[in-house]
């Protein structure tokens, strides 16, 4: 308390001496000195007052609303609490407006993701700051575990044979773990999502084929404060038009299980008042200097470690080495299971009708020796449809044509001995040649077989030339085994009057 001499005493008035004051006077010749002060303070009546904790808690709120209709809550305030020295002499700080933090945190909107919260501790430490944003989130919730998640699908079509029958159907996805949890979280949400828009499009199409062609992983954040994974997954969709692969590949259906109060719930330590990392002003830090006791201040907070990260690196590390992988594919076995109905990746098969009318040709022999005609140069009309130019060398007969004939040789002999004729020596056969090839998905391929046209029984007949028969085998791998196979089928069919329509299709005739 400053000394005061007698020039500069004066009387104060309330005013003045809201909180407290005080007048000095010197006696006994500067040895002594007189003091005069008052201090003004207020205390609870009531009969169940406090004099600890909560003095001053005031807060408000602010909403913004995006372009896309999307709202942003920030809730801003402050807390002042009680805080004093418990004795005369005593330099630790009694309590912090710190520890008060889970008091004033404000839960959670449903459909609302808490996107910042910071906190600022006055000196004094009886004063505490805080602002919280709440941000809109879709109707899919990332999952038990996963602090955010980024995802697209998309379609295509394939290039090629019946280019709009045929899709290309991708997933991608990037999320970010929840400390402590480990990359199975992810496998559970990434792969639920590719079992569900598969078993879409088989029960809106049964006899859809679907095989896996490309798959990535990738740690887009090796040095973030959070682990991240992200998971690309791309297979073929083959046996839907346009109009139903929009619906069959799932596109714009929401993410199976998705629950926001089980991904809220599990992800409530990071998003706490104390974050993944748990950190805490320590009262225990902290230590009132007084200017009559001189002493080392205690060293600047060194922001203690609440959980930690270091260790769970190593656990995301171990658990991939001790079956993550192995479940990772059995998964993706599971998730992309061909069925017989929809195993068919290719199929073409096509008809050939070859009739045998009995006819064939026969030629008059001549008594004598033939002998070589005069070669011609000019060229022959062949039934006015077009020219067919002779070489010099040649070796053909002199070429004669009746008006309004034929083309007839000429052969000495009297009679028309050496004539061509046609004789008619059985009835009719219909030959029947079924030629094709196909590409079947974890299913081998049966041989075809014809077993009537227009209701008439057809009989397989090998004759052992080449290329006749029926060739399979494994052409490929991906999950499970890809089967190719050709054939080309000999079948007499009698009786048979006309030519038969396009044979079965398995792939772009289903059955059912």
């Amino acid at each position: 308390m400053r000394q005061q001499s007698p020039r500069h005493r004066r009387s104060r008035t309330r005013h003045e001496c809201d909180r407290i004051c005080g007048n000095t006077k010197p006696v006994g010749a500067g040895l002594a000195v007189e003091a005069e002060w008052q201090v003004t303070f207020t205390i609870p009546t009531c009969n169940d007052a406090v004099f600890n904790g909560i003095m001053e808690w005031n807060f408000g709120a602010s909403y913004a609303i995006d372009h896309e209709g999307v709202t942003t809550r920030t809730i801003r305030g402050y807390l002042v609490i009680a805080n004093n020295r418990n004795r005369p002499g005593d330099r630790a700080v009694p309590r912090s407006a710190d520890a008060f933090r889970a008091a004033i945190t404000p839960g959670l909107l449903r459909g609302f993701k808490r996107e910042s919260q910071e906190f600022t501790l006055a000196p004094n430490k009886s004063k505490l700051e805080y602002v919280f944003v709440d941000k809109e989130i879709g109707t899919n919730a990332p999952g038990d575990g996963i602090l955010s998640a980024e995802a697209s699908e998309s379609i295509s079509s394939v290039s090629g044979q019946a280019p709009l029958l045929r899709w290309t159907k991708t997933f991608r996805a990037t999320y970010t773990l929840q400390p402590g949890r480990d990359v199975t979280a992810v496998w559970d949400a990434f792969f639920d999502t590719i079992k569900d828009r598969q078993k879409e499009a088989r029960s809106r199409n049964p006899g859809v084929s679907l095989i896996p062609k490309h798959f990535s992983a990738e740690d887009p954040s090796v040095y973030g404060p959070r682990q991240k994974v992200s998971l690309s997954m791309s297979y073929d969709v083959a046996g839907v038009y346009l109009a139903a692969a929009l619906s069959a590949t799932g596109l714009w259906k929401p993410i199976p299980n998705s629950d926001y109060r089980l991904w809220a719930n599990s992800t409530a330590t990071s998003f706490g008042p104390r974050g993944a990392a748990g950190l805490r002003f320590d009262v225990g830090d902290d230590k009132l200097i007084d200017l009559c006791r001189a002493e080392t201040p205690p060293p600047t907070h060194d922001l203690r470690e609440g959980n930690g990260n270091i260790n769970i690196i190593g656990q995301i590390g171990a658990a991939i080495g001790t079956g993550v992988a192995q479940q990772f594919f059995t998964q993706l076995q599971s998730a992309l299971a061909p069925t017989k109905a929809s195993s068919w990746l290719h199929y073409e098969i096509y008809s050939r009708v070859v009739i045998d009318s009995g006819a064939m040709v026969v030629k008059t022999l001549p008594d004598e020796p033939l002998t070589r005609a005069e070669l011609r140069t000019d060229t022959w009309n062949v039934g006015q449809i077009g020219r067919l130019p002779l070489g010099t060398n040649n070796a053909l007969p002199q070429v004669a044509k009746p008006p309004g004939g034929s083309l007839q040789a000429e052969f000495p002999g009297p009679n028309g001995v050496g004539d061509t004729g046609i004789q008619y020596r059985t009835t009719p056969t219909v030959h029947v040649y079924l030629t094709g090839r196909a590409v079947r998905y974890g299913f081998g391929i049966p041989h075809p077989q014809l077993v009537s046209v227009d209701g008439l029984p057809a009989t397989l007949i090998s004759t052992g030339a080449p290329g006749e028969g029926f060739n399979s085998g494994i052409v490929g791998y991906s999950l499970y085994p890809v089967f190719g196979a050709k054939w080309n089928l000999h079948y007499v069919v009698p009786g048979l009057k006309a030519a038969p329509g396009a044979p079965y299709n398995p792939l772009w005739a289903p059955i059912g």
